[in-house]
Formats: C-alpha cells, sequence, structure tokens
C-alpha cells in the first residue's frame, strides 16, 4: 500500500496551542497549464472547523508541483490519550476551478 502523498505534521503541540503543516504535491495530467487551489482544513471530533489555510499551485502540463501549508494554530487543544482518545481530522481538497479534483481526509 502507498501513501496518500499527503502528510500532515504537529511541529508543535501544548495544551496551549497545535500546530499543523500539511504538505504534498498535485500532478497535471492534462494538456494546458493548471492553477489549482488546495485547501486544508482541521476539524474537531464534532465535525467543527477550527483551522484552515490554503494556496494555489501553478503545474505546467504533465508536471508536478508541491505545496506546503501551514495552518493557523489551534488554540487549547483537546490532547490525545488512552484516556480519552480524541481525533481530530485534516482534509485536504485540490480544486480546478468549481470543480473539487481530489480529498484527502487524515487523522490528527
Amino acid at each position: 500500500h502507498g501513501s496518500s502523498g499527503v502528510y500532515v505534521t504537529t511541529p508543535r503541540v501544548t495544551r496551549d496551542v497545535g500546530e499543523a503543516r500539511v504538505r504534498g504535491a498535485v500532478t497535471n495530467a492534462g494538456r494546458a497549464p493548471r492553477a489549482l487551489r488546495v485547501v486544508a482544513t482541521v476539524r474537531d471530533a464534532a465535525g467543527a472547523r477550527v483551522s484552515e489555510a490554503a494556496t494555489t499551485v501553478r503545474v505546467a502540463p504533465g508536471a508536478e508541483g508541491a505545496f506546503q501549508l501551514a495552518l493557523p494554530p489551534v488554540r487549547a487543544p483537546r490532547l490525545w490519550s488512552p484516556d480519552d482518545p480524541y481525533l481530530y481530522t485534516v482534509a485536504t481538497e485540490v480544486w480546478d476551478g468549481d470543480r473539487l479534483a481530489d480529498r484527502v481526509t487524515s487523522p490528527l
């Protein structure tokens, strides 16, 4: 099994703040250049949005374009423990204009 190609890291997590970063790449299999919008959204266990960041990746035909997003910090995150296995999720979406081209959901 291979990776989805989207990588979520948490460079800093404390009781006061949780930071997340998302990186990956998008491929343009088309014959024209594309400006693809990548949106990463952190949601709590109830589905409420707690952080979001976006960027535009310009990709030549047949090429790959890397992206990296540093999401705004989550204030007072609920920390995971064996007694309270609380998880957030990160949804990373690739938009080609108004069309959702891809979506990867990662636990956090």
